[in-house]
């Protein structure tokens, strides 16, 4: 007899193991099979993450203070399985970390799943569709990336990722047959980006303005697959939705940012090693901590792995290996009001430094619609109802004007109404953003409201 209890709890557990440094599942299988565990102090393994996700730059470290997994089982069929996430800690860089002796810290070694027995067919329906409705909340999500003297740092306050249904609202969902797709709602609250200049020591000793302080995100993430019964994606849509995004940058900041991209690395596409053919499974559990050169792939391994992914690795037992290829990407965005202004730093009597807005560039109703293949295409439109420049105070060279006397911006670029246009207040089209989601070669082609502008780079 088959219980679902029996592979659900490898499944999460082996996830963690293979994420988590010092992990065994022998420890917190009991607890999990009575509804939850409780995770406290971890320590992720930099290596390993850095090796699935493929980032441009480097993980150095990674933290996590408290992991808690809930599982539902007497409504495992009707409600997700949520992960908690409180305080998460990540530490980024453009070089490998380096160990005091001068050479790369050696990899960590393979550490084999627990292996069981694979289930019937119907079985394995079932478990696909709990693992693709996996709920993830995240409380305090801190991203730093260092490089020199340079801390780039990115604060979340809660990060929550969902399922959805085809009216994108959250959902216990199924795959559809006929159109095999993965829906994903994503909301970011209070997201924060810093910009800082740290000492010698590492000490940050002025804190700049954000760039970005408090906003929040909305994202539909489709994932278009070969079929129901594979994790290959075809196709990657992200459309993200705004109401206000206030950008502000000052002198130094700007100074740093183009450091940040003359010292980005020049990422080259290497082809993958040719893939091994993968054993089935035994039939008898086993488990060992030891480090092997080969090893075969568990049906807790396989069903994890069922999750859409973007690279051609690890493929399941049941899919073939197929030749690699990119995969394209549709993004669009959508914004209410979207700002930036520039700033300069003024230094005050004693030292005491402030910035002064200067400069202000300003859109309503903005919308980006992007396409891209790496590294073969990239396609780029945006446009916006109404913009406007203006300047704020003095100018840098000290020159006062009129406007500067009576503490009004000078307006140096607006969009002026006609009378033909109405007085009704504007707002997104419903087909815009409630609408089903469309095919992805029709988003880029659509138009967008009012001024628009295009890159184009197909070699």
């Amino acid at each position: 007899m088959f219980k679902i209890e029996s592979y659900v709890t490898p499944i999460l557990l082996s996830y963690v193991d293979k994420y988590v440094r010092d992990f065994k599942p022998a420890d917190a299988q009991v607890s999990l099979w009575g509804g939850g565990v409780a995770l406290h102090n971890l320590v992720l393994k930099a290596d390993v993450l850095q090796q699935e996700v493929a980032l441009p730059f480097t993980l150095v470290s990674g933290r996590i203070h408290e992991l808690l997994i809930q599982v539902p089982w007497t409504k495992i069929m009707s409600e997700p399985i949520v992960v908690t996430i409180d305080t998460i800690e990540c530490v980024l860089s453009l070089n490998p970390p380096v160990s005091p002796d001068g050479t790369p810290p050696p990899a960590s070694p393979s550490r084999k799943t627990q292996v069981v027995e694979a289930p019937p067919g119907y079985m394995q329906a079932l478990v696909r569709r709990i693992v693709s409705n996996i709920a993830l909340r995240v409380h305090h999500l801190i991203v730093k990336y260092v490089q020199d003297d340079i801390v780039l740092s990115l604060n979340v306050k809660h990060l929550g990722v969902d399922s959805a249904g085809p009216n994108w609202e959250p959902a216990f969902a199924d795959i559809d047959q006929a159109q095999p797709v993965i829906r994903r709602l994503v909301h970011l609250d209070d997201l924060t980006l810093c910009l800082d200049k740290s000492d010698g020591d590492g000490k940050i000793r002025f804190f700049q303005e954000p760039l970005l302080y408090r906003c929040q995100l909305d994202l539909r993430v489709l994932t278009r697959l070969v079929s129901a019964n594979t994790r290959r994606a075809t196709s990657l849509d992200v459309q993200m939705r705004s109401t206000k995004l206030a950008w502000s940058v000052t002198n130094e900041q700007l100074t740093l940012l183009l450091r940040l991209i003359k010292e980005r690395p020049i990422t080259t596409v290497t082809p993958p090693p040719p893939k091994q053919s993968v054993a089935q499974p035994p039939l008898h559990s086993t488990s060992s901590n030891s480090a092997e050169p080969t090893r075969q792939e568990s049906w807790s391994e396989w069903a994890w792995s069922w999750l859409p992914t973007w690279a051609d690795r690890d493929m399941g037992i049941e899919e073939a290996p197929l030749p690699p290829t990119s995969l394209p990407i549709y993004f669009s965005a959508y914004l209410d009001d979207v700002s930036l202004v520039f700033k300069v730093m003024e230094t005050e009597a004693g030292s005491r430094k402030r910035s002064r807005a200067v400069l202000e560039v300003s859109a309503n109703f903005a919308a980006l619609k992007s396409s891209i293949c790496h590294p073969t295409h990239l396609r780029i439109r945006c446009g916006a109802r109404e913009v406007m420049m203006q300047s704020h105070g003095k100018c840098v060279c000290g020159y006062i004007n009129f406007n500067t006397l009576n503490s009004e911006p000078t307006v140096y670029l607006k969009k002026i109404k006609t009378a033909s246009q109405s007085e009704t207040a504007w707002t997104w089209p419903d087909g815009v953003l409630n609408g089903k989601a469309k095919v992805a070669e029709v988003i880029i082609d659509e138009n967008v409201p009012a001024t628009t502008a295009g890159v184009y780079y197909e070699p």
